[in-house]
């Protein structure tokens, strides 16, 4: 992978608003190991956190970073998610993209304990060790794919119809 792709790799997102910087300093952490994959952030911070942010991933050849934006494509290159607890980390788990979750927020909680129970992610104890995990977690290629695996089966896209089904049974809306 080149400078100009930060393809594959880990990919840092921590939520559509990150007024706390934790993705910055995620990105901090990672900048002080020389990694031969890529990282990049998907930037939600303020404007003197994204240039921060950009001034370090000057500094590293694999480091990148980019404002909040499709999401998609970075996804479905990502080997590794460094997410937090919402959403996100079922839509990683849906695309088969093991994860390794920091929990940002208590209703984060029981979502995360459930992805890590049926083996799609790794629960990071705080941002420092759940960088850590990302990192032994990219050095384990089937550890991922037995977590893509894991994530596949867990949250396969027909969660709406399944709903619909049981409300068309329990209501008789026939």
């Amino acid at each position: 992978n080149n400078k100009a792709s930060g393809g594959g790799g880990i990919l840092i997102t921590l939520g559509g608003a990150d007024e706390y910087n934790f993705g910055l300093n995620a990105f901090k952490y990672f900048s002080e190991y020389k990694l031969n994959v890529n990282v990049h952030l998907v930037h939600a911070g303020n404007s003197k956190s994204f240039q921060e942010a950009e001034a370090l991933s000057k500094k590293h050849p694999n480091l990148f970073v980019s404002k909040k934006g499709s999401m998609l494509s970075l996804m479905l290159k990502a080997d590794v998610a460094f997410c937090a607890g919402g959403v996100t980390s079922l839509e990683f788990a849906y695309l088969g993209v093991p994860s390794v979750i920091t929990i940002i927020a208590d209703n984060q909680r029981p979502g995360a304990i459930s992805l890590e129970k049926s083996g799609a992610a790794i629960i990071g104890d705080d941002i420092k060790s759940s960088v850590w995990e990302a990192i032994n977690l990219m050095k384990d290629k089937l550890k991922r794919q037995k977590m893509s695996r894991a994530g596949r089966i867990l949250v396969d896209g027909k969660g709406i119809n399944r709903i619909y089904d049981t409300f068309q049974t329990s209501f008789d809306l026939h």
